[in-house]
């Protein structure tokens, strides 16, 4: 199996094998749905069925239907997405309670998507691997502290040659995407000139029509940003730098108010 196809093997194998406890636990629901209509995973029509149920967790059930229909494409970008805005999901249901398992037809290198490690297989051969926990009575007399996570791998047929482990890195985030990101379900309460933004982003040349008639024609002030979510996901940093700037100027006192709780929290 060519690496990318197994990276989506993978994924898919986590959605299906954890569906239970992800319709149970999983709470951002709406910005997953925003995630996959952007990228054209589902149509408005379940997008607003999802929107519309009452519970989380019926929520689930719907994105769950949709997503069996979609296919392997569609689960792979539910699990990339929910990795990034769950991601202690992903880490305690993957804490190696099911190893994971597939067969390599042929040497090569290889990258788990879940976990980060890569093989590189001499030949073919069965690889079954898991997190583990780390033994603290070993590393309290030391004075050290885990790294990272710890792997159980095993290849019986061993033509496993190298094996490459995942590193942490520190990325630096921009303050107006992460204003943005962070207080989302605030704005999406409380900001009231969406039309002023929308005429603005438009103006720039970050929003084109279609766009600005489906936030602009929406019901109620909540709605239309929900849908301006949508389109800021979809085009990235660059828009949500922009409506940051605009949002700034249109309401600069629930700027500072958001501003101001997230100084508090960090104090």
């Amino acid at each position: 199996t060519p690496p990318a196809a197994t990276s989506v093997l993978l994924r898919v194998q986590f959605v299906d094998h954890h569906r239970v406890d992800l319709v149970e636990r999983v709470t951002a629901v709406e910005p997953i749905a925003e995630r996959l209509l952007a990228q054209h995973l589902i149509q408005v029509e379940e997008y607003s069925m999802i929107m519309d149920a009452r519970s989380h967790q019926e929520k689930m059930r719907l994105l769950y239907h949709y997503l069996d229909h979609r296919g392997n494409a569609a689960k792979s970008a539910f699990y990339t997405i929910l990795r990034e805005v769950e991601p202690h999901l992903i880490q305690d249901l993957g804490k190696g309670k099911h190893p994971i398992r597939f067969q390599c037809s042929s040497g090569g290198v290889f990258e788990c998507s879940l976990t980060g490690l890569r093989f590189s297989m001499k030949s073919s051969g069965e690889l079954e691997y898991s997190i583990v926990n780390w033994d603290t009575n070993l590393l309290t007399p030391t004075g050290l502290q885990p790294a990272g996570p710890l792997f159980s791998i095993d290849c019986p047929q061993e033509s496993l040659r190298e094996l490459g482990l995942p590193h942490c890195e520190i990325l630096s985030v921009d303050p107006a995407v992460q204003f943005v990101d962070q207080h989302r379900a605030e704005l999406v309460q409380r900001v009231t000139q969406v039309e002023p933004m929308a005429d603005a982003l438009i103006t720039e040349r970050l929003m084109q029509e279609e766009e600005y008639r489906k936030i602009t024609t929406a019901g109620i002030s909540q709605e239309k940003m929900r849908r301006l979510y949508v389109f800021l996901n979809s085009v990235g940093d660059t828009a949500k730098q922009a409506f940051y700037r605009i949002l700034k100027e249109r309401q600069p006192l629930l700027v500072q108010e958001l501003e101001g709780q997230g100084s508090r929290l960090d104090s």
